[in-house]
């Protein structure tokens, strides 16, 4: 679905379905900054409608808990080598 979102917006632009689709497709494969790249942009193409808002903030929030996760496992192993 990725594939064939993202050359569907690559052949039209202003396609708010191919760009939503190809945002959609990138949260689900945990891709969350393409995911939201692209339902940004389906965000600007349609003028904020509902649905897109929720995914693009969906998005948001896994990258946010994903880059938090990582802070903490480097956090658990700095603390490991100082103890060593």
């Amino acid at each position: 679905a990725a594939v064939d979102s993202r050359k569907a917006a690559e052949l039209d632009g202003k396609s708010v379905k191919a760009y939503y689709f190809w945002g959609r497709a990138a949260l689900h494969l945990g891709q969350y900054e393409e995911a939201i790249k692209c339902l940004a942009k389906a965000n600007d193409l349609a003028k904020g409608q509902k649905l897109i808002d929720e995914d693009l903030e969906r998005a948001r929030a896994q990258l946010l808990d994903e880059s938090e996760e990582e802070e903490g496992k480097m956090d658990v192993e700095e603390g490991d080598r100082l103890l060593r």
